[in-house]
C-alpha cells in the first residue's frame, strides 16, 4: 500500500512556490538594473571619482599632493576648476543617456532595461530633463566647498570673492554646454532619422524648439517613445 502523503511537505511546498512568484520578477529586475549599472560605470566614475578624492583631502590628514590640487591660488584657477568640474558632471550624464538610449540595441536582451533606467535617463526622461542637470552637479558641491575652505586655510587673497570667481566658472560651463547643445539641435540630421534630436542635456524649450517628434514607422504612422535603434548607428 503507497505511503499518504506528507501535508506538511505539500504545504511548504506550496509556500516556497508562492514565495518563488513573488519574489521572482523581484530578483531578476534586480538583475537587470545590477547589469545597467555595470554598463553605466564609465559615467558613475567619471560623476563620482573627483569629489571622492576631494573628501579624502578635506575630511582627513592632509596629503600634500591632493591638498595642493584642491587649493587654487589665483582667480583663473578658481574659474578653471570650477568650469572642469560642471563639464565632468554634465559629461557624465551625457555618457549615460547615451547609454541608456541605445541599450536596446547594444546589448543582448533589449527588453530587459529597468523602468527606473528608461524613465529617469532613457527615452522616456524628457520631463525630468531639469531635475538631472542639477543631480548631475550635487557631488561637485562638495568639491566647491573644499576649494573654498583650503583656500580660506592657507589664507589665499584674491582680487574678488572665492564664490564670484566660482560663479563665473559655473557661468561659462552653463554658456559653453548651451552652445554645444545648439550646434546638435541645429546639425542633426532629420531626414536620416525620421524624427527630431533627443535631449542630451538641456530641454528642448531653452532653443524654442518643440516637443519631440517620435520616428515614422515604414506604414507612414509615428512610433511611440520606447525607441530601438540599428546596431551600427548611435541613436541619439
Amino acid at each position: 500500500m503507497a505511503p499518504l502523503p506528507n501535508r506538511q511537505s505539500s504545504t511548504l511546498h506550496e509556500t516556497l512556490q508562492r514565495a518563488a512568484d513573488c519574489l521572482g520578477p523581484l530578483f531578476v529586475y534586480a538583475a537587470r538594473s545590477l547589469q545597467y549599472l555595470y554598463y553605466l560605470r564609465i559615467a558613475i566614475v567619471l560623476w563620482l571619482i573627483v569629489p571622492v578624492i576631494a573628501a579624502i583631502d578635506g575630511f582627513s590628514h592632509p596629503i600634500s599632493l591632493l591638498h595642493a590640487i584642491f587649493t587654487p591660488e589665483k582667480v583663473g584657477q578658481f574659474i578653471g576648476a570650477t568650469f572642469y568640474l560642471v563639464c565632468s558632471g554634465w559629461v557624465a550624464l551625457l555618457l549615460a543617456r547615451v547609454v541608456a538610449f541605445n541599450g536596446s540595441a547594444r546589448f543582448r536582451y533589449p527588453q530587459q532595461i529597468p523602468r527606473w533606467v528608461d524613465d529617469w535617463l532613457g527615452v522616456d526622461s524628457e520631463h525630468r530633463v531639469l531635475p538631472l542637470l542639477i543631480i548631475a552637479q550635487l557631488p561637485n558641491f562638495l568639491v566647491f566647498y573644499i576649494l573654498h575652505k583650503n583656500a580660506v586655510k592657507e589664507s589665499v587673497h584674491l582680487e574678488i570673492p572665492n564664490f564670484v570667481s566660482m560663479l563665473a566658472g559655473v557661468v561659462l560651463a552653463v554658456v559653453f554646454w548651451y552652445i554645444v547643445t545648439a550646434i546638435y539641435y541645429w546639425t542633426f540630421p532629420y531626414a536620416a532619422f525620421k524624427r527630431s534630436a533627443r535631449t542630451l542635456l538641456f530641454p528642448r524649450w531653452f532653443f524654442l524648439l518643440g516637443a519631440l517628434i517620435p520616428p515614422e514607422r515604414k506604414d507612414g504612422t509615428m512610433e511611440t517613445t520606447r525607441l530601438s535603434s540599428p546596431p551600427d548607428r548611435m541613436d541619439i
